[in-house]
């Protein structure tokens, strides 16, 4: 477990020095996009930090390794280096890893919330469904918004036309918010009503 939690931590400055490296090339290529997908490393890799000072389970050493992994196949493999372009399936395989990190995470919050029990198997089920869909639709409206802004084509939006799916997908998402706001602000008000 040692060994793991220090190759965890030779990995995150790996990471930091490759990110680096490419902020400093992005600049002098005046690559706005790449430029921002590299300097993001930094504070994607202290993710798994920051959510073990907020949780009282603990991210295992295996777990934020897996993580850093799938930062260093994503990212820096999959962007920086360019391997979406060059391996057709490459994204689905990510996606596919995405689901199973994703799952983890939620029993991670169920635990955190003394909500994971053997009893409640088809609950656990649908947060994690829940949870790995939410974390989906974060991802590919952050995709969509950056192809957006940036002209990037991440989404392949140029050859498929995804626009409305995605402006469907993103009005979905604020309705959430808007209503999310509304049941914190009432203090649960609307579904405790006596009758």
């Amino acid at each position: 477990m040692k060994k793991l939690s220090v190759f965890n931590k030779i990995l995150i400055i790996i990471i930091g020095f490759i990110s680096l490296y490419f902020t400093i090339i992005y600049i002098q290529n005046n690559n706005l996009i790449n430029f921002l997908v590299s300097i993001a490393l930094i504070p994607l890799t202290l993710v798994p930090t920051i959510l073990n000072k907020m949780l009282k389970y603990k991210l295992s050493n295996g777990i934020i390794l897996i993580y850093l992994l799938f930062i260093i196949f994503s990212v820096i493999l999959g962007s920086l280096f360019n391997f979406y372009d060059y391996i057709p399936i490459y994204d689905k395989i990510l996606h596919f890893v995405t689901g199973i990190l994703s799952s983890l995470f939620a029993i991670i919050i169920l635990k955190n919330f003394g909500k994971y029990g053997d009893k409640s198997i088809g609950f656990n089920l649908i947060f994690m469904l829940a949870i790995t869909c939410a974390i989906a639709l974060l991802w590919e409206v952050f995709e969509y918004i950056s192809d957006y802004l940036f002209s990037g084509n991440a989404q392949r939006h140029i050859e498929t036309g995804v626009h409305d799916t995605m402006q469907d997908m993103i009005s979905s998402l604020v309705g959430f918010i808007i209503f999310t706001i509304f049941y914190i602000v009432k203090k649960f008000t609307l579904f405790n009503c006596e009758h």
